[in-house]
């Protein structure tokens, strides 16, 4: 890592960026997300046809539209990770006086941890990763309930991967790898760097040449490395920090959060990284399709050509059409002289638009391994139970692979935010467990099986974590208070239920079932299942 002085830097050693930095990339795979309107803003949606005029370019781009497959894609991925059942044990950190305000507004903007690291691993589906600062104020107040006062505690920072411009990685004695650097921008223009020994805040003046005689290269458009300030000889003006200290905690406390891990450390691979380019291709084939509806779709005219100036019947006149003009030709030239219409044809050329559509749709379908739930959109005949089976087990895998990491990047923040505070032994007994299997059928085949499963095993405790199972299924992004609060509630439902119930009541018979066999093979009397909600009808559907 080269040698920084942490009070003093050049603009070359805060604009320069890593070699793996690629802001283009990013910014393409962030605007088909957002959708047209970024695409075409950041000119990613249309191209001018060389022969275009500028009019009519401008024209197409104003119309212009798509379908937006790349915010359906991560936007479904991030919906069924979530809505498996997550196990969090929190231990003597879940009554922490300050953990409990960190969790209620855990990035100072009032944000909830669990809605927040939600949001995260959006972002991380869209551009491969993001970054996560684990930082505290600097000021020193002496003991916790000082602190408390002041509203003060540990607090996260997201950081896009276009705003972490530079890091580096060493080995310690162990041959372990760690994070030695890291330099990032913040929103407002400010550069944070942070090693394990120091941490410093720059601003980069408005009246100081950035780029005057600059070996770096431009953070919007670069890929080199600076450098030049550690050596003494430096060419550029210099800056002083904003702010800067020592940094006790020893090591950077910055951590990844990784969409699905790449080859290259910290660079992950985004849930769009093909799909992006197909949305944007599908955006130029609706801008071709419209314009030959435009262009093609009326018939016109066409007559023979004269030379110029001799017009109708040689009077130097430009011919005259509409519905009040009347056309005139020499009989002499036969039907050679007389106009006729040129036929619109546009069926042809549409049709051909909307196949090649299809296909992209479908291609989208298949390298994301969500065919399975669009198979009638996308083919005409069904997929076979084994053919959906595959797509779902594929899905699978790739949504445990992002659960894993956000698992890891939710430990490394909770181990972050203790070390902080001087409680690190407090998080011996923190874990999160993401499932390793996710159900991708639909929420109300989860219910029609557990409703049914409910009547087969008769357990009560079976029963009661059935019910803290559909409680979860219908409320992914509940934090760990109210699923608690739900837990106790069901358990606390449960032994009332079983107090109340006489010995001996008969079990009711499950749908289907043969209940009295010497009876001619009758179904016998089946009592009904009550489904939640439907006593009242104020649960809004199911």
């Amino acid at each position: 890592m080269a040698v920084y002085n942490r009070k003093k830097m050049t603009v070359n050693d805060l604009e320069a960026v890593h070699v793996d930095y690629d802001r283009q990339f990013w910014n393409f795979l962030l605007a088909s997300y957002e959708g047209i309107k970024s695409l075409i803003d950041k000119g990613f949606a249309l191209n001018k046809h060389e022969r275009e005029s500028q009019d009519n370019y401008d024209r197409r781009v104003e119309e212009a539209y798509g379908f937006g497959y790349s915010g359906s894609v991560v936007d479904l991925f991030n919906f069924y990770l979530f809505k498996g059942n997550i196990k969090r044990e929190m231990g003597a950190l879940a009554d922490d006086k300050q953990w409990g305000m960190f969790e209620d507004d855990c990035n100072l903007y009032g944000d909830n941890f669990l809605v927040w690291l939600l949001e995260s691993q959006r972002w991380a589906g869209v551009m491969g990763h993001v970054g996560i600062l684990v930082d505290k104020s600097a000021s020193d107040f002496g003991t916790p309930s000082q602190e408390i006062a002041a509203n003060v505690y540990p607090y996260v920072s997201r950081y896009f991967p276009q705003n972490i411009l530079d890091w580096e990685f060493e080995r310690d004695d162990n041959n372990r790898p760690y994070l030695a650097y890291i330099k990032v921008r913040d929103d407002d223009a400010r550069y944070r760097i942070w090693t394990r020994d120091w941490w410093a805040v720059y601003e980069i003046p408005d009246d100081i040449d950035a780029m005057a005689n600059s070996t770096a290269t431009d953070v919007d458009t670069g890929q080199v490395r600076g450098g030049g300030g550690a050596a003494g000889e430096e060419t550029q003006p210099t800056i002083d920090s904003t702010d800067d200290g020592d940094n006790d905690l020893g090591e950077v406390p910055f951590v990844w959060l990784y969409n699905i891990k790449g080859k290259t450390r910290p660079i992950g691979i985004s849930d769009i990284k093909d799909v992006a380019y197909i949305d944007s291709s599908i955006i130029r084939n609706l801008s071709g399709g419209e314009e030959v509806i435009s262009y093609g779709a009326f018939p016109m005219m066409r007559k023979p050509m004269r030379e110029e100036g001799s017009g109708a019947q040689g009077r130097g006149a430009d011919d005259e059409a509409g519905i009040t003009a009347i056309l005139e030709f020499n009989p002499e030239h036969g039907e050679e002289g007389k106009p006729d219409w040129l036929e619109s044809k546009v069926a042809e050329p549409i049709d051909a638009i909307v196949k090649w559509i299809e296909r992209k749709v479908a291609e989208i379908y298949r390298t994301t391994n969500i065919g399975g739930m669009a198979a009638t959109e996308i083919q005409e005949a069904p997929k076979s139970g084994t053919a959906l089976k595959s797509e779902f087990q594929l899905l699978n895998g790739k949504l445990v692979s992002k659960g894993n990491n956000v698992e890891e990047a939710e430990l490394a923040i909770k181990r972050l935010w203790c070390q902080w505070q001087n409680k690190l032994s407090m998080f011996d007994n923190v874990s999160v467990e993401w499932p390793e299997d996710f159900d991708v059928a639909n929420l109300a085949q989860d219910l029609e099986n557990a409703l049914t499963a409910k009547t087969v095993v008769l357990s009560t405790t079976f029963q009661t974590e059935v019910q803290k199972g559909i409680a979860r299924g219908m409320l992914p992004n509940a934090d760990n208070k109210t699923l608690e609060t739900i837990d106790d509630e069901i358990t606390e439902a449960q032994e009332k239920k079983d107090a109340d119930t006489p010995p001996g009541t008969p079990i009711p018979a499950v749908p289907g079932q043969d209940t009295d066999p010497g009876q001619g093979g009758g179904r016998g009397n089946i009592v009904p299942l009550p489904v939640p909600g439907d006593a009242t009808g104020t649960d809004g559907g199911s």
